[in-house]
C-alpha cells in the first residue's frame, strides 16, 4: 500500500521527465529504504528502551533484595542484642565478685 510520500515521489519523478518504469523502481527502492530504516529503529528500541516487562523484573529483584536486606538486618540486631546482654551480665557478675572480695578483705 503506497503512502502519500511515495505517491508524491512518483509524481515528482514522472513530472521531471523520468520514465514511469524508472520512477516506479526509484519509488520501490525508496520504500525499501524506509522499511529497512524502520526495522533498524525498532531493533534499537528493543535494545535500549525500558519496557513494562523490564520494570516488572526490576521490581521483583528489588523486592527480593529488600527482603534479604531486612532479614540480614534483623539477624544483626539479634546478634548485637545478644552480645550487649551477655556483656551486661558478665560485667555485673564481675562487679559482684570484686565487691564481695573487697568486702571480705575489709
Amino acid at each position: 500500500m503506497p503512502s502519500t510520500i511515495e505517491l508524491g515521489l512518483y509524481e515528482a519523478l514522472t513530472g521531471a521527465g523520468i520514465p514511469p518504469d524508472t520512477a516506479r523502481k526509484v519509488e520501490r527502492q525508496f520504500e525499501s529504504a524506509i522499511h529497512a530504516g524502520t526495522d533498524e529503529i525498532r531493533a534499537e528500541m528493543r535494545d535500549k528502551l525500558f519496557t513494562k516487562a523490564d520494570g516488572s523484573e526490576l521490581e521483583t529483584r528489588l523486592l527480593r533484595a529488600s527482603a534479604e536486606m531486612e532479614v540480614r538486618l534483623q539477624r544483626s540486631v539479634v546478634d548485637q542484642t545478644r552480645w550487649i546482654i551477655t556483656s551486661f551480665f558478665g560485667f555485673s557478675g564481675l562487679t559482684i565478685v570484686i565487691t564481695t572480695a573487697v568486702i571480705k578483705l575489709l
